[in-house]
């Protein structure tokens, strides 16, 4: 008789265990921004959102636009005529490639830099800033493309290509690597990630 109480026992501790372990599973939430799968696919999602951004901007010439949207006479973007003032934050670009920035990401909570990779004079990679929104998290993702200047393209202001030209220029922030029509290859780069 003893030994059927302490089986019966060791039974019900045994269903107690497991239904506590099935309970604690079922409240532990999984969130976006932890080691899982759920993670992965988030960051899949954004790379290819980011990479559509650039392709359809690529596409309708979004992306030149945003590189020369420059003001030659004060040697900064548009609209950035402070000593500080550098880069926009999301949002201020003023530009077609800024609105679909904008419309992608900052309208659904994820945060992204935009800038521009080129190459100086010396051979080594310098970075633009165009739109900051901070440092980067360890999930973040980029998507690139690259971009030809050439002497004769214009600047761009907020009414579309001005009468200047980006071969008559020495303040722009990409270097003149070659003295023909062919000015410099820039990397246009997005990176994304959620906040």
């Amino acid at each position: 008789m003893r030994a059927q109480a302490h089986t019966l026992e060791a039974f019900a501790a045994a269903v107690i265990l497991i239904a506590s372990l099935l309970f604690a599973m079922q409240v532990t939430a999984v969130t976006p921004l932890s080691a899982s799968t759920s993670s992965q696919h988030i960051e899949n999602q954004q790379r290819a959102a980011a990479e559509d951004v650039l392709r359809a901007a690529d596409g309708a010439g979004e992306l030149e636009e945003t590189v020369l949207y420059w003001n030659d006479a004060e040697g900064t973007f548009h609209g950035l005529e402070g000593e500080d003032d550098d880069h926009y934050a999301p949002g201020e670009l003023d530009t077609d490639l800024g609105d679909r920035l904008t419309g992608a990401f900052s309208d659904r909570g994820v945060a992204y830099n935009l800038h521009v990779d080129h190459v100086d004079g010396e051979g080594s990679v310098e970075r633009q800033r165009i739109v900051h929104a901070g440092e980067p998290s360890d999930h973040a993702v980029s998507a690139t493309r690259l971009r030809t200047l050439y002497g004769e393209d214009p600047f761009y202001d907020e009414g579309g290509p001005t009468d200047d030209e980006l071969g008559e220029t020495d303040e722009f922030y990409v270097e003149n690597t070659n003295e023909e029509s062919f000015y410099a290859v820039v990397e246009v780069e997005v990176v994304v990630w959620r906040m």
